[in-house]
């Protein structure tokens, strides 16, 4: 599929990816890759840019999950925005964790002001603590241009940590299992069924006051990295086990 840089920006164009780095008529998968290379020096600069900001609060964790891959960057920019390129929001990324909804409350209101000195500006943002998705999720979601890097557009995600957790636990796996149904009847009412499900525990999380909530989720993101480390390590070494297996069969064939 080509990409699709024409875009109507009667509404606003300064949440869409700049034009001027991508060539008009190439591939989704050329386009994801310019965008990537592009993309990696804003996900360096926000990463130094929001672990300098936590310094002043104990109680966080931040998450940086890197510049999005391009596997699931091309099956986006096909799947949801039908080659428009220029409507992905999340190349970089990065989130921080909190365990104080009234420290969520002050940081909304300093984050802006604390990126400019990074050169970055919030051109967009989504606050769901105020009205929460269909799922019940909330978050503060901002959208960030890179004013040193062609306004390449990325995202921040301000998060409350019992929502964080109940989201790692069940939320994300009720997520996945609403979208596994096929189209029709039975999907509808699987996904007002599940939603409902997550909405109530997304509201208990809310209410709740967890103390230990930091470090237990410190040690989930800790577990998930080494389980997909060992993986890596695994696959890697499989394919040398069929790599060497090749090799002398080769050999033999000679």
């Amino acid at each position: 599929m080509k990409v699709d840089l024409d875009l109507d920006c009667s509404i606003d164009c300064s949440i869409l990816q700049p034009v001027s780095i991508f060539t008009d008529g190439t591939t989704v998968k050329t386009a994801v890759s310019t965008l990537i290379s592009h993309a990696n020096k804003s996900q360096i600069k926000l990463e130094k840019a929001i672990n300098a900001f936590v310094k002043d609060y104990k109680d966080s964790i931040v998450y940086s999950p890197g510049v999005k891959g391009k596997d699931s960057t091309v099956k986006k920019v096909i799947d949801n925005y039908n080659g428009q390129i220029r409507k992905l929001k999340d190349i970089y990324r990065g989130a921080v964790v909190f365990n104080s909804m009234q420290t969520i409350k002050s940081v909304d209101k300093t984050i802006g002001s604390f990126l400019e000195k990074y050169n970055f500006k919030i051109v967009r943002k989504e606050n769901t603590f105020e009205s929460p998705r269909d799922t019940g999720y909330r978050d503060i979601n901002y959208n960030l241009a890179d004013t040193d890097n062609n306004n390449i557009i990325g995202e921040l995600q301000i998060q409350y940590c019992p929502i964080k957790k109940f989201s790692a636990l069940i939320g994300h796996k009720l997520y996945k299992l609403e979208h596994n149904f096929s189209r029709g009847s039975i999907k509808e009412l699987a996904d007002s069924k599940i939603n409902k499900l997550s909405y109530y525990g997304y509201e208990h999380a809310m209410k709740q006051s967890d103390p230990t909530c930091i470090a237990d989720l410190n040690k989930m993101i800790k577990y998930k990295k080494s389980k997909h480390n060992k993986s890596k390590k695994v696959s890697v070494s499989s394919g040398n086990k069929k790599q060497v297996k090749t090799l002398k069969r080769k050999k033999n064939l000679k």
